[in-house]
């Protein structure tokens, strides 16, 4: 269950308000282990190589692997960079806090029936493994079952900010000097928000306006219906992760992107000449718009992983 910590922080910003830090750490059995380099027959320098071997070739351990990986690439996709926060740490928009936990349910959920599924056949692979390492296997290096599932980690924990007044009590220069460092970082973390939400529009709009203008024949082009579907989510999601700064002209260029399409659907885009000019041009202005709007911001450092 998620807990609630606090970080150290300057005095509260409107982003450190409309956003909560999650910690989400998840660990797993190794399927690598160490081989004696004397099996490399060279006649180099044996301590300048590192050896070492599967010990399980399954398909259950990968399947949990990548599991976990879609999850955090999901978490990432969702959440501001933060460089700051450090690793496994994620800055997520309050508006988008219960969607996330409730994801992050039914990823355990789903998690734990993968594990259950390689424990079932984890007395299968030691004995295949057995067969195909033949001298390499080595007992040690496979643990039993009840210690293989207690590999098998998950945390998640909720942090928020808060102002470190205790080191009031040591320093009062070195309080300042914290509280300015971590004002500069969060501002500096809002400058990469502010970047990317723009980047991110940008790149929507522009790949809407392509998708709607004619060929070089003339013709209209081909989209499925889940372009014009996506786009409303794609959009959301970006209002709400544009909801813990305080930058007007982006979210009024939002809120007009929603209403183009509002009442508009694929088919009628598709089946209506003058809707689809209509929507294309609008498109186009609030493309061009948002890009005056970019060169009025500060010059903007930010990064993705």
């Amino acid at each position: 269950m998620a807990t609630a910590t606090m970080v150290a922080a300057p005095a509260n910003p409107a982003m450190l308000d409309r956003s909560i830090i999650l910690h989400l750490r998840t660990g797993m059995l190794g399927s690598v282990a160490k081989v004696d380099s004397e099996i490399v027959d060279t006649d180099a320098d044996k301590d300048r190589f590192k050896v070492t071997k599967d010990i399980l070739d399954s398909a259950e351990l990968k399947a949990i692997s990548k599991h976990d990986g879609s999850v955090r690439s999901w978490v990432r996709a969702v959440s501001l960079p933060a460089d700051f926060l450090g690793a496994s740490k994620y800055l997520i928009p309050l508006q988008l806090v219960e969607e996330v936990m409730h994801r992050l349910d039914e990823y355990r959920q789903t998690r734990e029936g993968l594990i259950e599924k390689f424990l079932t056949a984890y007395p299968d692979l030691v004995e295949r493994a057995r067969v195909e390492l033949k001298g390499q296997f080595d007992e040690a290096d496979y643990p039993t079952a009840a210690q293989a599932r207690k590999a098998f980690t998950y945390q998640r924990n909720l942090l928020t900010f808060s102002t470190p007044t205790a080191l009031k009590t040591l320093s009062q220069g070195l309080f300042e000097r914290e509280a300015k460092r971590m004002a500069d970082t969060v501002q500096n973390a809002v400058a990469n928000i502010e970047a990317l939400l723009f980047d991110q529009m940008k790149k929507l709009l522009d790949h809407m306006v392509d998708r709607l203008t004619p060929g070089e024949d003339g013709k209209p082009k081909r989209f499925a219906s889940k372009m014009v579907d996506g786009f409303g989510e794609v959009l959301e999601l970006l209002s709400k992760r544009a909801s813990v700064i305080d930058n007007e002209p982006l979210m009024v260029l939002l809120q007009e992107t929603g209403s183009v399409l509002k009442g508009v659907d694929a088919k009628t885009i598709r089946d209506s000449e003058s809707v689809r000019a209509s929507v294309t041009t609008a498109f186009t202005d609030i493309a061009a718009r948002l890009d005056a709007a970019v060169i009025d911001q500060p010059k903007r450092f930010f990064g993705t992983d």
